[in-house]
């Protein structure tokens, strides 16, 4: 019966392993993805600066953009705390003393691929819990 119940335990924890790890990954490449945007957003305002000092539109055109600068830093703050918790998540499922970090650059690898039943969760309190029963 301990067998069973270290079992059911391992299987919970490798997918909240995968869930947190796919949410982290998912506001990297939000975070990423923002930054890059609002950059544009940047050389938008500095073009639309130049229209109108020359004239050809009204400041209606960097009020907008301004409106969406602020709206999209304000996003980018949101991903990074999600990140974070997801972050923390990460390094208490794996009970880890190390600092965790997930790249923008890493892909999302397909499920059949992405096999978190490797992961060594021998360090996890659920884990050495059931292991001390089993004893």
């Amino acid at each position: 019966m301990a067998e069973l119940e270290h079992e059911i335990t391992s299987r919970r924890l490798h997918r909240e392993l995968g869930e947190v790890y796919y949410k982290a990954l998912l506001n990297s490449q939000f975070i990423s993805f923002d930054t890059e945007k609002l950059q544009f957003l940047k050389n938008q305002r500095a073009m639309a600066a130049k229209k109108i000092n020359a004239g050809l539109t009204s400041n209606v055109d960097a009020i907008e953009l301004d409106l969406e600068e602020s709206t999209l830093s304000a996003e980018i703050e949101a991903h990074k705390t999600d990140l974070q918790i997801a972050l923390d998540e990460l390094k208490s499922l794996l009970h880890s003393e190390n600092p965790v970090s997930v790249s923008a650059n890493e892909a999302f690898p397909r499920l059949s691929k992405a096999d978190f039943s490797v992961t060594d969760l021998s360090r996890n309190p659920s884990i050495m819990k059931q292991n001390l029963l089993e004893e």
